[in-house]
C-alpha cells in the first residue's frame, strides 16, 4: 500500500481548464493559502473527487485497486 490508498496524500491536478474559478480558488490567490491543486482522495475503497474547492458535494467512485501502486483496496 502507499500514502494515496492509505489516505495520508491527496491527488494534485495537473491542470485547470478554462472554466471559472471558485470563491475559494480566488481567495487563495489573493491571500497566499493552499494552492487549490487537490482534489481527490481516497477513502475505505472509494475515490473521492472534489473540483469546487468544496463549493459543492464530492463525487464518489467505488475502486478495487490503488490507481497508483495498485495495491487491492480492502472491503
Amino acid at each position: 500500500m502507499c500514502e494515496y490508498c492509505e489516505g495520508q496524500k491527496k491527488f494534485c491536478a495537473d491542470g485547470k481548464g478554462d472554466g471559472i474559478m471558485t470563491m475559494a480558488n480566488m481567495l487563495d490567490c489573493l491571500f497566499g493559502g493552499s494552492d487549490g491543486g487537490e482534489v481527490a482522495r481516497i477513502e475505505r475503497g472509494m475515490l473521492w473527487v472534489d473540483n469546487s474547492s468544496g463549493e459543492y458535494a464530492e463525487l464518489g467512485f467505488k475502486i478495487n485497486f490503488c490507481p497508483m501502486c495498485g495495491a487491492r483496496m480492502e472491503e
